[in-house]
C-alpha cells in the first residue's frame, strides 16, 4: 500500500483516536490504530480499546493498492503527523529482511520507519443501525451537554452491580434521554428532537464522557443502536460502544414526583452555601444537615474532632420541609450540573431532595 495524506488533516485524526486508543494497554495490538483503503480516494482510521471504537474517514490519493491495510502505533503515529513538515505525508507499507513489514512515512526532509502489528486480525466494529430510522439527530453541543449533565452520578471504580457504572441512553418522544445513577443518586437530562421509534442502550459511563468531549462544537450529530452497541456519527468520523450487562434501575419509579414543597433557588448560591458548610463536614459521612427556619434554609455540619459549621441562606419555601441530612458531594454536584440561573429544590420527598431544572433531574438520596 502506498498512499499520499494532508498531514494536518492526519494529526487532527489521530488526536480523535486518543479518545479510544489506550497507549499503555497490555496487548500492543489495541495501542494500534489500522489504516485501511475505504475506495479508491479515501482512508479509514479506525482505533479501538474493545469496550469503544471510533473511525474517521479521510481523502488520500492512492498510489499502490496493494496491501491496503496495516496497524502501526497510535502515539507514534500522531507525532508524527504533528511533528513532521509539509502539506502531505506518503504513507507507504514495505517488506523487509530483519524487521518484516515496515510503515514508511515521509514528510518534507523526513523519514520515519515504524513496526506494524498484523491488520489482518484486528478487531472490527460492531454493526451500525440498519435502518434510516434508527438514527437521532441532535446538535453537538446539547448532547456534550447531556452526557455532562448526568456522568457524574455514574457509580466509580469497582462495584458488582455492573449496570451503575454506565449511563442509559434512550430515545423517543421524549428526545434523547440520558440517565445516570450509583444507587445514592441519580441524575436525568432529556429534550431535544423527537425519534421516530423507541430505542435504550446502556453503555460505559467512561466511554460517554470521551463521546461529550469530542463531539462539542460539531453541528448535528446522528445517535443509534446498533448490533449490542449504541452509535454516534458526524461529519467523517464515526463513533461506537458496546452496550453493558446487567439491568439499569427503573429511574422513573425512583424520582419523585413534583411536590408542592420546595424553593427556587440559585443553583450556584445554593452549591456555594453547601461547599462553606461542608468544609467542616465529617470526612467519610461528607454529611450536611439541612432544615427551614424564618425565612431562610439552614444548612449544618460536624466533625466531633474539629467542629463545625452553620451556614443561612434566605429562600422562600412553599409548604412544610423537614429536615434532613445529605452527602455534601452529592448535592454540590447535582446543583453543579443544573442548567440555567434558577432552579427548584423539591423537598416534598421526607429525606431525598431533587434539583429540578430545564430538562434536568438530579435526584440526592437522604442519610440516616
Amino acid at each position: 500500500m502506498k498512499i499520499s495524506v494532508d498531514r494536518e488533516e492526519l494529526a487532527g485524526a489521530m488526536a480523535g483516536m486518543g479518545q479510544v486508543v489506550d497507549g499503555k494497554h497490555i496487548k500492543e495490538g489495541l495501542r494500534c490504530v489500522r489504516l485501511r483503503l475505504a475506495g479508491t480516494d479515501r482512508l479509514e482510521v479506525f482505533g479501538t480499546d474493545l469496550e469503544s471504537g471510533l473511525v474517521r474517514v479521510m481523502g488520500c490519493e492512492v498510489g499502490d493498492v496493494e496491501g491496503g491495510a496495516v496497524a502501526v502505533d497510535a502515539g507514534r503515529l500522531g507525532g508524527i503527523a504533528q511533528a513532521a513538515t509539509g502539506a502531505r505525508l506518503t504513507i507507504e507499507t514495505r517488506v523487509t529482511k530483519g524487521q518484516g513489514q515496515v510503515c514508511v512515512i515521509e514528510g518534507a526532509g523526513s523519514q520515519f520507519r515504524l513496526l506494524t502489528e498484523d491488520a489482518e486480525v484486528f478487531p472490527d466494529g460492531p454493526d451500525g443501525p440498519s435502518a434510516a430510522d434508527g438514527w437521532q439527530e441532535v446538535d453537538g453541543d446539547v448532547l456534550s451537554e447531556r452526557i455532562g449533565g448526568v456522568v457524574y452520578a455514574a457509580a466509580e471504580g469497582i462495584t458488582t452491580r455492573y449496570a451503575l457504572q454506565g449511563v442509559l441512553v434512550e430515545g423517543g418522544e421524549a428526545g434523547l434521554r440520558c440517565v445516570a445513577s450509583d444507587g445514592r443518586r441519580l441524575a436525568v437530562m432529556d429534550g431535544g428532537n423527537e425519534a421516530e421509534r423507541t430505542w435504550s442502550a446502556l453503555v460505559s459511563a467512561r466511554a460517554m464522557s470521551s463521546l461529550a468531549r469530542m463531539v462539542k462544537g460539531f453541528g448535528a450529530v446522528r445517535v443509534g443502536v446498533g448490533e449490542r452497541a449504541l452509535f454516534a456519527n458526524w461529519g467523517r468520523w464515526m463513533w461506537w460502544c458496546m452496550m453493558l450487562e446487567g439491568e439499569f434501575p427503573k429511574w422513573g419509579e425512583v424520582i419523585p414526583a413534583p411536590g408542592e414543597v420546595g424553593f427556587e433557588a440559585a443553583p450556584t448560591a445554593l452549591r456555594d452555601a453547601v461547599r462553606r458548610a461542608a468544609l467542616m463536614a465529617d470526612a467519610e459521612t461528607r454529611a450536611v444537615s439541612l432544615k427551614y427556619e424564618e425565612g431562610a434554609l439552614h444548612l449544618t455540619a460536624q466533625d466531633p474532632g474539629a467542629g463545625d459549621a452553620a451556614v443561612a441562606l434566605e429562600v422562600e419555601l412553599a409548604g412544610e420541609m423537614k429536615p434532613r441530612r445529605l452527602d455534601a458531594k452529592f448535592l454540590a454536584q447535582a446543583l453543579d450540573h443544573a442548567p440555567g440561573e434558577s432552579v427548584r429544590v423539591d423537598v416534598s420527598n421526607k429525606t431525598a431532595l431533587v434539583v429540578r431544572g430545564e430538562g434536568y433531574r438530579g435526584l440526592v438520596m437522604g442519610m440516616e
